[in-house]
């Protein structure tokens, strides 16, 4: 049950970030091509708080020229735990706060609002938690008027019968953005088309919270390894550490102009996950930072991000009877549970 579980975890992981990217691209594709809701300042934008301490909302945008501020709060799952979700909507009082540095000409802003995007499925428990916890003098910021929720979900495609798409829906409050509150009233609230999504999905790969080690190799493999054009004799093919991270530039766009080539770039995270592929021996490593890649590089009958969480939890496991089995090949008494640990350490 507990490897069941540990599995599950590291599929949602992986799931989490995928979708983080695409509703975050899709709110930047929205402003982007109705600049007329606002102006698109940054994902993970740094502000500041009166006494300079910074604030990092996922998504910030500026509207009437410039002189009003909207933040928007992701929340890919919530817990069902009513103390631990408690925290979680009391955490987000610090997003009304006087905040400055919204860009290098606008400092300051008359006024902003704040968006809780949640997926639909935590919609009912969180709109219920905030209708009661607003009534005090408290919880005051979470009253309609300058704060909403908003409920996301993606519809993937059923057997080729209907398209995925992603909907946004108005589910709690309201903001002072007028064109938006329009936007979000009409029928199914926004939806962003399949056509759409793909295009977001091969232009944006990563956001610059680190990933899961899973999805960073589940780039590396689909995306870049796999890029060589070999013969059909040709079982192997070798490339350089270097040529690998300049590859990878462009998956880490910069999100002021997502043609410029990254200002994100993360070796460590590529370096960090090549190193695993060869522990995992899906690829080898030779002198001289040269890694010889096999084609077809990794071949599986499961999809592809539940395999890699398979090999990584069976090696982590393996990995861990080494380190605490004793020569009488009996395990000590205090052996603890954390195979992950060694392979999703999140930057905080």
């Amino acid at each position: 049950m507990v490897e069941a579980d540990e599995e599950s975890k590291c599929v949602r992981d992986f799931q989490k970030y995928s979708d983080s990217v695409a509703i975050l691209t899709s709110l930047y594709n929205l402003f982007s091509k109705k600049p007329e809701l606002g102006r698109y300042v940054g994902i993970e934008k740094k502000l500041f708080r009166k006494d300079g301490r910074p604030i990092v909302p996922d998504f910030v945008v500026l509207y009437d020229e410039n002189t009003k501020g909207l933040l928007f709060e992701l929340k890919w799952s919530l817990p069902d735990n009513p103390t631990w979700l408690l925290e979680e909507i009391k955490d987000l009082e610090k997003y009304f706060e006087d905040l400055s540095g919204w860009t290098n000409d606008v400092k300051n802003v008359e006024f902003h609002d704040l968006v809780l995007i949640c997926h639909i499925s935590d919609i009912k428990k969180v709109v219920k938690l905030v209708e009661v916890l607003c009534t005090s003098e408290e919880f005051s910021f979470l009253r309609s008027g300058h704060f909403a929720i908003w409920g996301w979900s993606i519809v993937a495609s059923k057997k080729g019968q209907r398209e995925e798409e992603l909907r946004i829906e108005k589910c709690y409050g309201k903001i002072r953005n007028i064109k938006i509150e329009q936007l979000l009233n009409e029928p199914a609230g926004i939806i962003i088309s399949e056509n759409v999504l793909q295009y977001l999905r091969w232009i944006f790969f990563f956001i610059k919270q680190k990933p899961p080690l899973t999805y960073i190799i589940a780039v590396l493999m689909q995306h870049i390894l796999n890029a060589a054009p070999l013969d059909d004799d040709q079982k192997t093919y070798k490339i350089n550490l270097d040529v690998i991270l300049e590859r990878s530039k462009i998956f880490f766009p910069s999100w002021d102009n997502y043609d410029n080539k990254t200002k994100q770039f993360k070796r460590n995270w590529i370096i960090e996950a090549l190193d695993n592929m060869v522990r995992l021996d899906i690829i080898k490593k030779e002198r001289d930072n040269i890694y010889e890649i096999p084609k077809p590089i990794y071949k599986k009958r499961i999809p592809l991000q539940e395999a890699l969480c398979k090999d990584i939890l069976k090696m982590g496991k393996i990995k861990q009877r080494k380190r605490y089995v004793k020569k009488t090949t009996r395990l000590s008494s205090d052996v603890k549970v954390g195979v992950l640990d060694d392979f999703f350490k999140k930057e905080r």
